[in-house]
């Protein structure tokens, strides 16, 4: 059986081409019981770097043998450190740039596997996806197919909440205001008529969640708040749902949108509970005049971003008077 002395990185990076047989060498040699060492870890990213003809399972075994390193062998296990970030932000992303799809997964996997990660790893993953919207370009934008720039693709909306719901680790529930900016730079520059329809439900899902931890409230955790059509997903009794969405505008679907539990009475509370912190939000002054500010920035009020002023308008009891020119405008 092949071993790590039957593989020579080296001249696979000369080249500059990993077949099917050399991933599978790789796997036997490196990855024996699921570990690899620091010099193997080397050899992954040197690969990665230097061979762009690649086979499928390539990007497979370079994302789940790296992510088991990072995160679970490189102490402390189960968190990164702002070293250890930093170090992998170095070798994927020197000039901020992430430039291909593996290593992009790879950053997104990292996030989700690991207990705590700074937040300048999420902001990186996120800018990602920003810069392929905006820009046109990135690991996100590869292809023949790819969207013109100012299109928010299904799959975009996918990777940003993939990366927000890795960003609610360890406690970390509220999206942060770095999470919240990054999401209005995207609405900023979304064509929404070319957009697909799932962006504008993260986003006022998201900003609101963000309001509502600046406001002192405890948001409800990230995977329900940002949740998606969970409607789609199982067999709920329609009536009483769609009566809370009629009822209760975005905070019903907000309520509604949770994993089906067999804790009928738990979850019940729960979703009481959150639907009345919902529905006392307050808009204080600083968030308040941040949001002004922000959706006036462009010198338009996007769709996403009416959606949001709705929600607002419709459940908050007090709102400070920066925000009242903008709500005058939604009908």
């Amino acid at each position: 059986m092949a071993d790590a002395d039957d593989i020579d990185p080296g001249a696979i990076c000369a080249r500059g081409t990993l077949s099917s047989a050399d991933v599978a060498v790789i796997r036997r040699g490196y990855y024996k019981d699921g570990l690899i060492g620091e010099g193997e870890a080397d050899a992954l990213f040197a690969l990665e770097q230097n061979c762009r003809t690649q086979p499928p399972e390539w990007g497979v075994l370079f994302v789940e043998a790296l992510a088991e390193y990072l995160v679970h062998q490189v102490k402390p296990a189960g968190y990164l450190t702002a070293d250890n970030a930093a170090r992998l932000t170095e070798r994927i992303a020197s000039a901020g740039k992430v430039e291909t799809r593996n290593e992009f997964n790879l950053l997104v996997k990292v996030l989700e596997e690991a207990r705590w990660a700074p937040g300048s790893l999420s902001a990186l993953a996120l800018g990602q996806v920003r810069d392929g919207i905006t820009e046109g370009t990135g690991p996100l934008r590869l292809g023949a197919s790819k969207p013109s720039a100012g299109v928010v693709t299904a799959n975009d909306v996918v990777q940003l909440r993939r990366i927000l719901y890795a960003g609610g680790g360890d406690g970390n529930i509220a999206v942060t205001r770095a999470e919240a900016e990054v999401l209005m730079d995207i609405g900023d520059a979304a064509d929404e008529s070319l957009s697909d329809p799932s962006w504008i439900d993260l986003y006022t899902k998201a900003i609101a969640n963000h309001l509502m931890a600046a406001a002192g409230h405890i948001p409800p955790p990230r995977e329900e708040a940002l949740r998606q059509e969970a409607w789609l997903e199982a067999e709920p009794d329609l009536g009483g749902f769609l009566g809370d969405m009629v009822h209760f505008g975005l905070t019903g679907i907000w309520a509604a949108c949770r994993t089906p539990s067999l804790e009928d009475i738990a979850l019940a509370r729960v979703e009481a509970e959150t639907r009345a912190m919902l529905v006392s939000e307050e808009i204080t002054a600083p968030e308040a005049k941040w949001l002004a500010d922000r959706i006036a920035r462009d010198g338009r009020i996007s769709d996403a971003e009416r959606a949001l002023l709705g929600f607002i308008k419709h459940n908050s009891p007090k709102i400070d008077p920066a925000l009242n020119r903008l709500l005058e405008s939604v009908a």
